[in-house]
């Protein structure tokens, strides 16, 4: 039977990247704890092991910043992006000091490989994950640096048949621990131990699958490589449109979550933390089809649960939602039958537009967008000068729809998650 904790506090000092030791001291008493009721830390690190944590660090934010007017320092909500540095730090001390763990590595990749800010060797530094580690004796790397190997899958595969994984996770002296953060996601309703394995990829990697099957390929990932425990933190947690809060939008985090929830089997870790944050875990794509194709169960009956009760710390996160057509009465979308990837995209698109540029109800240049195949093009659209994008493989047959049309090609062309909206916001901007 899986095993998941929920260790819980009214309160835990300090911030996701700035604390005292004593504000530590809560964190660390917390992560002894949630070992404790899952039978011990001694059962999950071996003294003389390699423990490899991986985070979600995927943005470039920290949970302080300094104010473009003031000059002073002030608390960034959007560091509740990344895995918690604090729950980080507390697991690499208990694991040199008290399990005698020969070094503990915290290790993640690029989040987006088109600009020098996404990648990991900043991602962790700016989220202060890199500094807590250090800290206490830990080192933050980037897996890639590291060497890779191709790995086959376990079959029967639901994805893919191969794909690269860094080396230092396929050793047996190796314990690989999954440390997300607690988050919603447009894309995937939920990212958390599941979603977390999009960080160990190369970014070649990571475009694989990255469709219809995106789901398949976590849970493809999670029979094939499964990490020894999942520590999910929920210190602070995003709800809504994440994964990452938008600047200004200070409702999406929600900073006194003050929960850790922990399992040996990731499903059941997902379950039970979905729970948590108020969704059924069949609403949650990888979680439903991780336990329907036998990855881990689901179902509280299967899962001997300790710690905190759910309903002691539940919460009703705001829900996520990768639909796009229709939600911004000035944006228009022309669907065909795109997959749920390219229309959570588009959505996010759509999001950031609306983030960046507050006006975007009141702007006169509709922006239009077409995805999936077999959409119909409306006349006022076909052979005129209107600007499109046009999003996906699927939608190629458009690509000249007008004489102003932008193509991103790929499947789906996570690249325009990136480009697009600051592309548009500063030529509008311009206007």
């Amino acid at each position: 039977m899986a095993k998941v904790t929920i260790v819980h506090r009214d309160k835990v000092p300090g911030l996701p990247s700035k604390y005292t030791e004593e504000e530590l001291k809560t964190v660390i008493e917390m992560v002894d704890e949630m070992f404790n009721n899952l039978g011990g830390i001694d059962k999950y690190i071996k003294a003389g092991e390699t423990v490899v944590l991986k985070p979600n660090s995927c943005t470039y934010f920290g949970s302080v910043m300094i104010d473009k007017k003031t000059g002073e320092e002030c608390v960034n909500l959007q560091g509740a992006a990344n895995t918690d540095a604090r729950v980080l730090a507390a697991i690499t001390k208990l694991a040199l000091e008290k399990a005698n763990a020969k070094e503990v590595l915290t290790a993640e990749t690029c989040a987006f490989d088109y600009h020098e800010r996404w990648q990991a060797c900043i991602t962790l530094d700016v989220s202060g994950i890199k500094a807590a580690v250090e800290a206490v004796g830990g080192k933050a790397v980037d897996f890639n640096d590291m060497e890779r190997v191709e790995i086959e899958t376990k079959k029967p595969a639901n994805a893919m048949d191969k794909i690269h994984v860094p080396e230092i996770l396929t050793r047996s002296d190796v314990v690989f621990i999954n440390c997300p953060a607690m988050k919603t996601h447009s894309f995937e309703t939920l990212t958390l131990g599941m979603k977390n394995y999009q960080g160990i990829f190369k970014w070649e990697d990571k475009l694989i699958a990255h469709d219809g099957k995106l789901s398949l390929k976590f849970v493809d990932m999670v029979r094939t490589l499964p990490p020894r425990l999942t520590v999910t933190s929920g210190l602070w947690a995003v709800q809504g449109q994440g994964p990452i809060p938008m600047r200004g939008h200070d409702y999406m985090t929600i900073t006194d979550m003050n929960t850790i929830v922990a399992g040996d089997n990731v499903i059941a870790t997902d379950a039970v933390t979905a729970r948590v944050m108020g969704f059924d875990p069949m609403e949650v794509r990888t979680i439903r089809l991780g336990a329907h194709l036998g990855a881990g169960p689901l179902d509280l009956k299967e899962i001997e649960l300790t710690g905190t009760p759910i309903d002691t710390v539940k919460r009703d996160f705001m829900r996520p939602s990768g639909e796009c057509n229709g939600i911004y009465p000035t944006v228009r979308v022309i669907e065909g039958s795109p997959c749920y990837v390219c229309k959570a995209l588009v959505r996010a698109i759509c999001d950031g537009l609306a983030f960046t540029f507050p006006k975007l109800h009141e702007h006169d240049q509709d922006p239009i967008f077409i995805l999936g195949l077999n959409a119909y093009i409306p006349e006022d659209i076909r052979g005129s000068d209107k600007e499109v994008w046009v999003i996906g493989d699927c939608a190629a047959e458009h690509k000249n729809v007008t004489s102003n049309t932008h193509f991103y090609p790929g499947c789906c062309p996570m690249q325009a998650n990136i480009e697009l909206p600051g592309t548009v916001v500063n030529k509008w901007k311009s206007l």
